[in-house]
């Protein structure tokens, strides 16, 4: 629902007993979106071997997140966001964590044509995941990045946004020691700062 927030007192864990996306805020595949949106505080998401998305967000704009996930195929999926603010953390590499490593981080990709991830703040822990660190998909816009991508199986930071990737800012952002090397980027007017990266696969 628009201008709902779930606030954590503590740490809390949600430990989904099925299959399929863990937590969902889910505006819809068409017109209908989200706002006001607010998860915040000591979220763990930890899920199963039949989880796909830990944390899945569509058409869900000007709201926050905040969440540590684990044992989902994925661990955040955004599929259309503008304005809102991601504290998130998927890694393998704290207290009882790794009974499942995660295939993919985080994944930001578009809802249908001109609906992708637009004017976001990320601060991202991505750690130890079996597969890709990072992937970013039709990345609209003017988003930030700080964090870290680190020790993944596969590439660190993927950036596949082609022509609709616009000025987006990574600053502060170590992206390091991933064994299919550290970036692959295939988008235009992206702006690195601070960047710490032992490894390039290549550039498009």
């Amino acid at each position: 629902a628009d201008f709902t927030t779930i606030r954590a007192v503590g740490r809390v864990t949600l430990k989904p007993t099925g299959s399929g996306q863990a937590v969902v805020f889910d505006a819809g595949a068409t017109v209908t979106l989200g706002w006001g949106v607010r998860m915040l505080g000591d979220f763990v998401i930890d899920g199963n071997a039949g989880t796909t998305d830990g944390l899945f967000v569509r058409a869900i704009h000007h709201s926050e997140f905040q969440a540590r996930v684990r044992s989902a195929a994925n661990g955040l999926l955004v599929n259309f966001s503008v304005c809102t603010e991601y504290a998130i953390r998927v890694t393998v590499n704290e207290d009882g964590w790794g009974t499942q490593r995660p295939t993919t981080g985080v994944i930001l990709a578009k809802r249908a044509v001109g609906e992708g991830v637009a004017d976001c703040q990320f601060d991202l822990v991505v750690e130890g995941v079996s597969g890709d660190g990072v992937t970013l998909h039709n990345l609209v816009g003017d988003s930030r990045f700080r964090g870290t991508s680190e020790g993944n199986g596969g590439v660190g930071l993927v950036l596949d946004g082609g022509a609709n990737c616009q000025v987006n800012t990574f600053e502060n952002f170590d992206v390091e020691a991933n064994t299919g090397g550290d970036i692959v980027l295939n988008a235009d007017n992206t702006i690195f700062s601070n960047l710490v990266a032992t490894s390039l696969v290549h550039l498009v």
